[in-house]
């Protein structure tokens, strides 16, 4: 989750509004104020925004959209991301991967990540308690507990 820290000056507010183009800011604002922690906010003009919140609205303004493509074995499928995140396993299993429990407690689900694990959410606990630790993980992930971030855009790239 993003986080939001107190700082004077009006650099973030003009970054934001040069980085928003005005067809994209309902979208766009709408997906990064709910990843916004804040615990006292007058405004745009009040707060600093967290390098990766400003690189997910750049990428959102450059793209006029919210949208991923997720690639599973070759076949691929595009998810709307403006305003949620998407679970990745329903399209997971109509490309033949393999689920047993749904709970990341068996890894039959787990991938590799070939590329776009930045649109991806990070390791649940479930991952970790398998994996040992991110390090151990590498590119593997278990697809039951994968899901694309809101506001993801790109190819995440995954096989079996």
């Amino acid at each position: 989750m993003a986080a939001i820290t107190p700082m004077t000056g009006m650099h973030n507010a003009k970054l934001v509004k040069e980085v928003l183009s005005a067809d994209v800011v309902s979208r766009a604002v709408g997906a990064a104020l709910d990843t916004v922690v804040a615990t006292k906010v007058a405004g745009w003009s009040g707060v600093r925004l967290s390098d990766d919140l400003l690189e997910n609205l750049k990428r959102v303004s450059a793209a006029g959209s919210c949208s991923a493509k997720l690639t599973v074995d070759g076949e691929s499928k595009d998810f709307d991301t403006a305003s949620a995140s998407h679970k990745i396993h329903p399209f997971c299993e109509e490309q033949g991967i393999q689920f047993s429990c749904i709970e990341g407690t068996c890894g039959t689900c787990a991938v590799d990540v070939n590329e776009g694990s930045k649109n991806l959410n990070s390791l649940t606990d479930a991952e970790v308690a398998f994996f040992g630790d991110a390090e151990s993980a590498g590119n593997k992930r278990l697809a039951c507990q994968v899901q694309l971030k809101q506001g993801a855009t790109g190819v995440v790239d995954i096989e079996k």
